[in-house]
């Protein structure tokens, strides 16, 4: 018996990673529309991971603060986020040519709230933020001009791509 319920977690882990990757096309859209949306009412950790690093950390993976599982933006590859992070520049600004992602633990995997893997409604949220007036007490020209900066220094187009 343990062994059937073994192989039924190694399936449905399995099937967890398979439909992160079949969304593929909407994970590519995250780090240009996730830039499109910050500085709207304030800065995003995760907005700017994804417009910088190319990663989303799933909130159902959070544990004592860290996460354990990013989504990689440009495969929908569920990845060990402590790698990734140690693979990463504290200061949001270098991402590593050769780093190579190591796939989120199955035991992380599992336990994941399958919402946080809708690519879909993320990119719907997203388009709505980037839509959102700027508040009162941030000038709209900065904040645009920031966003022009932002682009053309990460070279980021709508659908993105690790470079």
């Amino acid at each position: 018996m343990e062994k059937k319920i073994q192989q039924l977690k190694n399936d449905l882990v399995e099937k967890i990673r398979e439909y992160s990757l079949s969304q593929q096309q909407q994970w590519q859209r995250v780090p240009y529309l996730a830039l499109m949306a910050d500085g709207r009412s304030g800065f995003n950790g995760n907005y700017s991971r994804a417009y910088h690093q190319g990663y989303w950390a799933l909130e159902s993976s959070c544990k004592s603060g860290y996460y354990n599982v990013y989504v990689d933006l440009d495969n929908g590859n569920l990845v060990d986020a402590h790698h990734a992070a140690s693979s990463i520049d504290l200061f949001d600004v270098d991402i590593p040519k050769e780093s190579k992602s190591v796939p989120a633990n199955e035991d992380e995997i599992i336990t994941l709230d399958l919402d946080n893997l809708d690519a879909r409604s993320l990119v719907r949220m997203l388009q709505q933020q980037a839509q959102e007036p700027y508040p009162s007490y941030y000038k709209a020209e900065e904040q645009e001009a920031w966003r022009r900066k932002t682009l053309q220094e990460l070279d980021l187009k709508p659908i993105y791509t690790r470079r």
